[in-house]
């Protein structure tokens, strides 16, 4: 019958699309770092991919790409009312320390010069992080706030995709000199 699964259907194209690795060439060669890859980053390994030209390849699994495009999209759906409600004075506000080599994009500020960073999520990540955010997520917005040097506090905005009775979240985020000291 039509109803059956066959290989070619686009669940494979698509499985097959997101298992392709891809390289980022600025995580290897950019002259800034971005603040999402100071967490985790490899120091040792970037200079030697800077140094001998070899990229820095991350394999990640098509699942996991995936809910980083369903992430990206809750986001850039969220700036987009943002702006349209008029609570942000500007989406995708570019952070960066020229001394550092440190760049960042926070995803909105509000009026009172507050940063905003959205981050969408699955329902287990969202109900994990009900009390404390990850500590990932934390550090980004910490690292925003040093590079903005205006705001002494931020908003990590959490929002899931899942049937939750409200599925947005503000958590309130200080300027952590520890931190930027740290960075």
């Amino acid at each position: 019958s039509n109803m059956q699964k066959r290989e070619g259907t686009l669940s494979s194209f698509l499985y097959r699309h997101f298992s392709i690795a891809e390289d980022d060439p600025e995580r290897s060669f950019g002259e800034y770092l971005h603040v999402s890859s100071l967490f985790d980053l490899c120091f040792r390994q970037r200079a030697l991919s800077q140094k001998f030209k070899i990229p820095i390849e991350k394999p990640v699994d098509p699942a996991t790409r995936w809910r980083w495009e369903l992430g990206k999209a809750v986001e850039a759906t969220l700036r987009r009312r943002f702006r349209e409600m008029g609570h942000f004075t500007a989406a995708e506000v570019e952070l960066l320390d020229n001394d550092l080599k440190i760049t960042g994009h926070a995803d909105g500020r509000l009026g009172n010069g507050q940063l905003v960073e959205i981050k969408g999520m699955d329902q287990n990540v969202f109900k994990f992080t009900a009390k404390y955010p990850l500590p990932k997520h934390r550090y980004q917005l910490e690292t925003y706030l040093g590079l903005d040097n205006t705001a002494k506090c931020g908003i990590l905005f959490s929002a899931t995709w899942s049937q939750d009775r409200v599925p947005w979240r503000d958590t309130t985020i200080n300027y952590n000199v520890k931190t930027w000291e740290t960075t």
